[in-house]
């Protein structure tokens, strides 16, 4: 991971920007002369993030020149750019540069609605983003000794609370979800659903099988499932809350997508009734029922459900990056 550090003295306060459906929107904070922007290169994307910032209104957003706006507000919109509100500032990722048109390296620069400027060099030319995270149903085999995986929906019930959405829950006051969940009772098409399975989304293996205890962190049965992607690297979906989870399962066994993994329930804590019905469903980086990692000194000891960041931060990853997963 490389990074690039860029530090601005702008003539008033320097800004942050968090996306709205309206535009960019922003808000007041204090102590703010510096604009700090680090740039931190994986091989997911480039990270920008900017620090010790005052909220004010973002009008237009260029690169190398052009107007981008509406380009990066789609991007937004469409899961291409993740864009994160901090404590003192904001962090945009990239995560398909190319597939906005952002080639090659260049300058990003952001004019407030008064006149001023933030303004940092990307190094685009060394990003080497994945095919495993643009796969699509319909997309074309990766070049590599692994085989291209096709995802699809854990269940044809309609979606009731989706990835990341953020202070959804009464229970889980401001912060994420980690994953999908899926109705027990309703199809996607608004009909009575006469199917409460959870199915595998594609090909694997069984990884872990977890029964309800009353350490299970409130996921329940659980079944966590490793798929091999196309440049080999590894992901994990997880079905969790299971009322029961299919007995020809055991650890290491292949599965193919479509075999059943169990019955959607409301399990956890130990308790089979603990939650209303419904099938928890996550995709991450490790095979695990909890955050993957740390961030920022939040989960350092497990996160489960919920995180106080935006999920992607812990290695949860949107299922749709994957296919029409919800």
């Amino acid at each position: 991971m490389k990074r690039y550090y860029f530090h601005s003295i702008i003539s008033i306060i320097a800004l942050a920007m968090v996306f709205t459906l309206s535009g960019f929107a922003l808000a007041e904070s204090e102590n703010a002369d510096l604009n700090d922007i680090t740039i931190t290169e994986t091989p997911n994307g480039i990270i920008v993030s900017v620090n010790g910032t005052l909220f004010e209104q973002i009008e237009k957003i260029s690169w190398n020149g052009a107007d981008v706006t509406k380009t990066v507000q789609k991007a937004i919109k469409d899961g291409d750019i993740m864009l994160f509100k901090e404590k003192d500032g904001f962090t945009i990722t990239f995560l398909e540069a190319q597939k906005i048109g952002f080639e090659g390296d260049g300058m990003l620069e952001m004019e407030t609605n008064y006149g001023d400027f933030i303004s940092s060099f990307i190094p685009f030319t060394s990003l080497t983003t994945t095919s495993v995270e643009t796969m699509s149903s319909s997309g074309v085999k990766a070049a590599s000794s692994c085989s291209w995986l096709t995802f699809n929906k854990p269940t044809g019930n309609k979606v009731i609370q989706k990835y990341a959405c953020y202070n959804c829950n009464p229970k889980a006051p401001n912060k994420y979800h980690t994953g999908v969940d899926y109705s027990y009772t309703t199809t996607s098409s608004g009909k009575t659903s006469s199917d409460h399975n959870a199915y595998v989304v594609a090909k694997g293996t069984v990884y872990k099988i977890e029964k309800k205890s009353s350490s299970d962190h409130g996921m329940g049965n659980n079944v966590i499932i490793e798929h091999t992607m196309s440049d080999c690297s590894k992901r994990y979906s997880t079905y969790s809350h299971l009322d029961s989870i299919n007995s020809s399962l055991y650890l290491g066994k292949p599965v193919s997508g479509g075999d059943k993994v169990g019955v959607m329930g409301g399990s956890g804590y130990g308790s089979s009734t603990y939650y209303p019905k419904h099938l928890h469903f996550e995709m991450k980086t490790c095979g695990t029922s909890g955050t993957c990692n740390s961030y920022k000194g939040t989960c350092s000891s497990g996160c489960w459900g919920y995180t106080p960041y935006h999920p992607d931060n812990y290695g949860y990853k949107d299922p749709n990056r994957y296919g029409s997963l919800y």
